[in-house]
């Protein structure tokens, strides 16, 4: 059984019983078919008089497929179905089977017919419909690499009798697919900002405070969170009277638009990689709050930042690769996609009780993308990339795919931290479920009742020297080493594939098995230099994704040894190009930690 499959039965409710009102019978060619009774009357799932034309309309939809393929299938019913799909399908593709009705789980166990051929296959995997279940089961089982080889199959007449749990399932695999594919595209085309921001960072790592120390520094105190939503000049004004009574959480690009009402933000965060992030805030870099920034901070921005520094791990794409570097665990914070999900976060994170946005819009408010006062480019939005949704003061506002997952991560987010009060003061946009929707004068009026003690700045104010920069660089010399070694690794198995390839394709005698298990041992051992995997992480999704060198259903075995060295070539080529690019930065990195050495002796 595989363990995903385990873990989601054990969480069905068995206790419960069967219902019944569920059997499985023989339909008219001899097959088993559920019968349910709902309101005295009998109804199937699928048709009682053949359900062997529902298995051939179900396989008609699986149409081209490769060996990677996975089938998610809507609908376990009694089975039959899914032994037909294996026995057609490559040893090597996955299912996953959702099924919207737990007393069909139950009644199939009970049966025990397709036991072995179904539940005891660890390619197989079956679940209910409970959504947070379905996140869960959908996000392990399915791979990064795999999110454009999917098949969504229904079974029967599942989409019409479980319509809403029909509905639930697929938008719950289009949504996986989309934050993936976001993810995906956001690695590939910042990865090497992500390295070369994360290189250059260092120096400014091993002199920040690590988040760890400021925890709980702001218990009970009210937050509000400044976006930069088109909503923001309705009331951004209104902060000028109580700077002194909430604490003021600002992205970068907000800075400049609270300075020219007079408003100061106590804490500043800025975490995105990109150019774009400099060019916002390059005018306020003076800005005398401590900045939040992570290992990708885009690197100009923490040199020229003016303030303190509070140092916070990515916690996803470097969570090892820091703490191996730093031989210390520094906290990560929230990270929904956008700067207003760290804001909250770290407000979260120091206690802070409400949290309070405003301009956080997550919509074109008024055909907007920002507010007028912290806009510096175009500010107005194409109606063809619109999407329509739920607003806080309308029926429907107009959004973007990707501005709904981000607010889809807030509500998430606040979900998830029951204990603390969100209010959302922002006076426009999409309505964020969780929240408590409050005028920001009132939301003053009820929370801010006292001064801030001054004495809680001394914590995030002061700088902390608590990293151990000898270790530290004597961790980055081991990298650099561990880098011309994986090179060099690499280069052999180029060579090593192009013979495999005349192998194949010219049948030149070699020594195949050999050459074989040669290249499988340096594959092996290049996960272990866990510091360039982001870098290298674009080259081997754009291999692994390409359809060129996907296994094809029965392919020969000169196809196979062609398509795997040709496969081997490629990337190993690329993984070299990407570390020459990445040494020449940690080289930089070692000569600027020494600089620091001989300045602190």
């Amino acid at each position: 059984m595989n363990p995903i499959t385990e873990y989601a039965l054990q969480n069905l409710t068995i206790d419960k019983g069967l219902s019944s009102n569920y059997f499985i019978e023989k339909s008219k060619d001899n097959k088993n078919i559920i019968k349910i009774i709902k309101n005295s009357k009998p109804f199937y799932i699928g048709s009682n008089y053949s359900v062997t034309r529902d298995i051939i309309n179900f396989m008609n939809q699986v149409g081209d497929y490769n060996v990677n393929t996975i089938f998610v299938v809507f609908g376990l019913a009694a089975g039959e179905h899914i032994v037909d799909l294996l026995h057609n399908i490559s040893d090597s593709n996955k299912i996953l089977i959702i099924e919207p009705d737990e007393n069909i789980i139950k009644l199939f166990l009970n049966t025990k017919q397709y036991i072995d051929n179904i539940i005891n296959n660890d390619r197989v995997v079956l679940t209910s419909c409970e959504e947070k279940m379905l996140d869960i089961i959908i996000n392990k089982y399915i791979e990064d690499f795999a999110i454009n080889n999917i098949k969504f199959l229904i079974f029967a007449n599942y989409d019409k009798l479980y319509k809403e749990k029909y509905l639930l399932s697929y938008n719950a695999i289009k949504k996986y697919i989309e934050v993936k594919a976001m993810n995906i595209i956001t690695n590939q085309r910042f990865s090497k900002d992500f390295f070369k921001c994360f290189v250059k960072n260092i120096k400014h790592i091993i002199k920040s405070t690590p988040l760890n120390e400021t925890k709980n520094s702001f218990s009970g105190i009210p937050a509000v969170v400044v976006s930069a939503g088109p909503s923001l000049e309705k009331n951004i004004e209104q902060l000028k009277r109580v700077q002194d009574k909430f604490l003021i959480i600002s992205g970068g690009r907000t800075i400049s638009a609270l300075n020219k009402v007079n408003v100061y933000p106590h804490l500043v965060s800025v975490i995105d990689p990109g150019e774009a992030s400099y060019e916002v805030i390059k005018n306020s870099l003076e800005c005398d709050a401590p900045l939040l920034f992570c290992e990708v901070t885009n690197h100009k921005v923490v040199e020229e930042y003016s303030g303190n520094k509070i140092f916070t791990q990515e916690g996803y794409i470097l969570n090892e690769v820091t703490r191996e570097i730093l031989e210390t665990k520094v906290d990560a914070l929230y990270q929904g996609g956008s700067v207003a999900h760290t804001c909250a976060a770290f407000a979260q994170y120091l206690g802070c009780n409400p949290i309070i946005f405003i301009g956080q819009d997550f919509a074109f408010t008024n055909n907007k993308l920002h507010a007028d006062i912290a806009s510096i480019e175009i500010n107005n939005i194409n109606d063809k990339e619109t999407i329509m949704v739920e607003g806080v003061y309308e029926d429907q506002v107009p959004t973007s795919k990707l501005f709904d997952i981000y607010r889809k991560n807030m509500e998430q987010f606040i979900e998830n931290h029951t204990d603390t009060t969100f209010i959302n003061s922002s006076e426009g946009g999409a309505n964020i479920k969780g929240t408590k929707v409050i005028k920001l004068q009132e939301a003053i009026e009820l929370y801010g009742k006292r001064n801030l003690d001054k004495d809680m700045f001394s914590i995030i104010r002061n700088k902390s020297y608590s990293f151990n920069e000898e270790l530290i660089k004597a961790n980055i010399e081991t990298i650099l080493k561990d880098l011309e070694n994986l090179r060099n690794k690499c280069s052999v198995t180029v060579e090593y594939s192009k013979e495999v390839l005349e192998y194949y394709e010219n049948s030149k005698k070699k020594n195949i098995n050999l050459l074989l298990s040669k290249i499988n041992e340096i594959n092996n051992n290049i996960g272990k230099v866990k510091f360039i995997s982001n870098l290298l992480q674009p080259v081997i999704f754009q291999v692994l994704m390409n359809p060129e060198y996907m296994e094809k259903i029965n392919e020969t075995e000169k196809e196979r040894g062609t398509r795997f060295a040709k496969q081997a070539i490629k990337l190993y080529s690329e993984i070299i190009i990407s570390i020459d690019e990445a040494v020449p930065y940690v080289k930089e990195c070692i000569e600027e930690l020494s600089k620091t050495e001989v300045y602190n002796g």
